[in-house]
């Protein structure tokens, strides 16, 4: 079943997560510099995030398990 539509995980194995070539060892899991040197720019213009939850915030799901208990 290989359709054209999204690809998975799975189909993305062993490809560059930044345009999908297949990976070059020198700079994995990149397929070149370039790639690598653009993943490392988009860090640091803050458009990757990680999500960060506040110390004393509790997850959203918690917060409305909590909330119906009150």
């Amino acid at each position: 079943m290989s359709g054209g539509g999204a690809r998975t995980v799975r189909g993305r194995r062993g490809r560059c997560p930044v345009c999908g070539r297949p990976r070059d060892p020198r700079f994995r899991p990149f397929c070149s510099r370039l790639c690598r040197d653009r993943d490392f720019l988009a860090w640091m213009d803050e458009r990757h995030r990680l999500p960060v939850v506040e110390e004393g915030e509790e997850p959203s799901r918690e917060r409305g398990g909590e909330a119906s208990r009150e």
